[in-house]
């Protein structure tokens, strides 16, 4: 009986064995099922990981190559316009040398090999107005001494060449270029043609200079890319620059504010009906009455504006400014002939323009919607440069030089609105540039353009290959 007991016993231990065994290879399969993966599912992952790896790295070494030749190309560039400004003449491919043309809103500017022509009469530029009297077309200064008579008398037979682009420009360059290209005794297939550009009507100048000039020897610049380069001429800014410049450009009849690097132009904002131009026509308000009869004579029109514009320049430097004009029209009542004697004082002139400013409806996508509604003159240059700031995600401590240029920035009203604007937004006012010829750098850099090079808008100088 015993020994059936532990029989029994053996075979109940053996069969209990074989469950925990049965248990034991079924958990260990079911686990290899649930972890093990085929082949044919790794490899294409392994596969895919390694080309997203291999393509990250592969983008940021060409980034990095992109970004290595562009500093080459930079140095290079800086290096030929130190030869250039040596004198090595293994540099020049033209022998006549390199015109700049500055065409303004109000004036023409010319320089040839980073110095300003004259006319014959003496002048540092050439009005850029035309007059059609018949068959006849009147410029330079004779148009000027006409220009306001005919404005008022004849308004659709006066023209300017930085507003009416395509019928304009083409005429008054090619007559301003002809004297002094006559005068210097060079021919305009001898020299280079560097045309600077306002911004914003770079395809209007591209057509209107197209039929001027040779197309190897023309090329466009953005003003604000010239302004640079014409302060670099004149040792107003270092030679070597890479870091971000603001250039506030304020013409005869418009104003442009422009963010530039490495000769890029990386965001720019024009303001119509903004410019010197305000000055005279402060003046000419504060000399004639709304119902003075002078109005209706376009020839006291225009020696009131010729006056004007000799005061403007004299309230630049002077605290007023003093105009008599004898015999500027006849008294109906007692038949004896009138005289203009008035002093203007510049505080007076300079209210007059700021209301103008202020009052002047700009488009509101021009302006911040982070800075309130500008009431004064500095907080108006603050919005237009805060928002200009945004478009390119930038903030002010981060531009290096301020760049006041154009005959308009001569006036101590922009100098100063200016400086108050940079100390609120810097804290200081030491990046402002205010060079000695503002209404000539434009035309002073455009004629230093390196000749062994091109201009790219979205690349900058571009190296022309032999």
């Amino acid at each position: 009986m015993l020994a059936n007991l532990a029989k029994k016993h053996i075979t109940n231990r053996k069969l209990l064995l074989q469950r925990h065994a049965a248990i034991f290879l079924d958990s260990s399969e079911a686990s290899r099922q649930y972890h093990a993966s085929s082949k044919n599912e790794i490899l294409p992952l392994v596969a895919g990981i390694g080309v997203l790896v291999l393509a990250r790295y592969s983008y940021r070494a060409m980034r990095r190559m992109d970004e290595e030749w562009e500093d080459y190309q930079w140095q290079l560039q800086q290096f030929e316009r130190q030869r250039e400004s040596s004198g090595d003449k293994n540099a020049e491919r033209f022998p006549g040398g390199t015109l700049g043309i500055d065409v303004g809103s109000f004036y023409v500017k010319l320089a040839k090999s980073k110095s300003i022509l004259v006319t014959r009469e003496g002048a540092r530029s050439t009005f850029g107005g035309l007059i059609q009297d018949g068959d006849e077309k009147i410029m330079g200064q004779r148009a000027f001494e006409k220009y306001y008579e005919w404005k008022r008398l004849h308004p659709s037979s006066t023209y300017m060449a930085g507003v009416d682009v395509s019928k304009t420009l083409p005429v008054v360059v090619e007559s301003a270029l002809g004297e002094a290209l006559e005068r210097n005794n060079t021919s305009l297939n001898e020299t280079r043609s560097v045309v600077s550009v306002p911004p914003p009507k770079w395809d209007e100048y591209d057509a209107a200079t197209n039929a001027l000039f040779l197309d190897k020897s023309r090329v466009l610049v953005p003003a604000p890319v010239a302004a640079i380069w014409g302060a670099q001429v004149e040792k107003e800014i270092p030679e070597v620059l890479e870091t971000p410049i603001l250039v506030i450009d304020i013409g005869g009849d418009e104003t442009t504010l422009s963010i530039v690097q490495r000769d890029i132009l990386l965001s720019t904002t024009t303001i119509d009906n903004i410019g010197g131009n305000i000055y005279v026509e402060a003046v000419v308000d504060l000399l004639i009455d709304e119902d003075s009869t002078i109005h209706n004579d376009g020839m006291a029109i225009q020696r009131v504006y010729q006056a004007a514009h000799t005061a403007v320049a004299e309230l630049n430097t002077q605290s007023s400014a003093e105009i008599n004009i004898p015999y500027i029209g006849m008294n109906m009542d007692t038949r004896k002939p009138e005289h203009l004697e008035e002093r203007v004082a510049r505080t007076v002139v300079e209210q007059l323009v700021v209301d103008h400013i202020l009052s002047t409806k700009i488009d509101e996508s021009k302006l911040s919607s982070h800075i309130p509604e500008p009431n004064s003159l500095p907080l108006w240059w603050m919005s237009l440069l805060t928002h200009l700031l945004e478009i390119v995600q930038m903030t002010p401590q981060q531009i290096s030089h301020v760049l006041l240029v154009g005959g308009g920035a001569k006036h101590s009203l922009m100098e100063q609105s200016v400086r108050e604007c940079l100390i609120t937004l810097q804290g200081a006012d030491d990046h402002l540039i205010l060079p000695q010829a503002r209404s000539e750098l434009i035309a002073l850099g455009a004629s230093s353009m390196l000749q062994n090079y091109n201009y790219d808008s979205y690349l900058g100088l571009v190296r022309i290959e032999e």
